[in-house]
């Protein structure tokens, strides 16, 4: 973890986010307050995310989880939020961090803002171990020769990481997108179908299952779960900010906006079936603006978008609170 850290970023290139961003990491690798003397007396909540939660591209008390914070604890004193959002991360990721760290915190709650990053992540425990976990597999020789490499991967990646984190101040990994300039691609019927397929085959299920592991590991360990799907832009609809049709802006090889909003909604629906087991689930996705005023990209925040995030997940993360005697003072 990159405990009591702070970096700088200049930012030259995304407008609607402030020039130079600053990102700390208190004594748990966390962004947020450092965990009160009296812990066991406040009402905790980890958040749990890929890059959508860091908000890494977001200044300190900017992000959708400062600012959330800062209303509950206007309801409920005695809440404290930590940010534990790593950019990349999935639930395979969360899983780990969950079983590994979290739960020897004993949050009271832990929010997972899902469902972005696990598009196309492959069910397949030595390779979430492997690049997770940084382990060597033995398994046969082929599965040690993927480890290797592997795990190579993630050691170059780490330098490559820990050159920019050291330095003083660095550049955002990622920026804003200019929408107009983007390159289209139209996609059949048939093309969509076998790209929904392959999703319904390979993927969903799996992420459904993780879904499930990360809700029984929270409540084996008295921890209240709290799922909220991750908004995009992606899908088939007129932006009312450019005017364009997003739907075929190309945004990844094979992928157009429009598909992807569609292989996304289902991993979203994979989440909804969570709400129909009576576990709480706060459909973000469902209710943010499909909006460019709202994202930098197709589904990083700008300062304005985590504010609407915000203001949407409160009153319902307000009433799940309340819902569990934390009384308002």
């Amino acid at each position: 973890m990159p405990a009591n850290k702070e970096y700088v970023f200049i930012n030259d290139t995304m407008k609607r986010m402030d020039p130079i961003i600053r990102v700390k990491k208190n004594s748990l690798g966390f962004r947020g307050a450092e965990p009160p003397v009296d812990f066991g007396n406040y009402f905790s909540i980890v958040v749990l995310g890929g890059s959508t939660a860091a908000c890494d591209n977001l200044t300190e008390g900017k992000t959708w989880v400062d600012l959330i914070q800062r209303k509950l604890k206007e309801a409920f004193p005695t809440i404290w939020i930590n940010n534990a959002g790593f950019a990349g991360h999935s639930t395979v990721a969360h899983i780990l961090l969950l079983e590994d760290y979290i739960v020897n915190l004993h949050p009271k709650m832990v929010i997972f803002f899902v469902g972005i990053n696990d598009v196309d992540v492959e069910q397949n425990e030595h390779f979430t171990e492997g690049i997770v976990r940084n382990k060597f597999q033995f398994n046969s020789i082929l599965d040690f020769l993927r480890s290797v490499n592997r795990n190579i991967q993630v050691i170059n990646v780490m330098v490559n990481m820990g050159q920019q984190y050291f330095g003083h101040k660095r550049v955002l990994s990622y920026g804003e997108a200019d929408l107009k300039a983007m390159p289209r691609l139209t996609l059949s019927a048939e093309q969509k179908s076998a790209a929904m397929e392959v999703q319904r085959e390979k993927n969903v299920k799996a992420f459904g299952d993780r879904l499930q592991r990360l809700y029984k590991t929270s409540r084996v360990h008295g921890i209240i779960p709290v799922f909220v799907t991750v908004p995009s832009l992606y899908g088939d609809q007129i932006d009312d900010v450019t005017g364009l049709d997003l739907g075929d802006i190309k945004v990844a090889e094979g992928r157009n906006a429009g598909l992807m909003g569609t292989i996304v909604e289902l991993y979203i629906n994979e989440i909804k079936v969570l709400a129909h087991q009576g576990i709480y689930v706060i459909d973000l996705a469902g209710k943010m603006p499909k909006s460019s005023r709202y994202f930098g990209d197709f589904y990083h925040f700008t300062n304005e978008g985590a504010a609407k995030a915000a203001d949407i997940i409160y009153p319902e993360l307000s009433k799940i609170l309340s819902s569990q005697n934390l009384k308002n003072n």
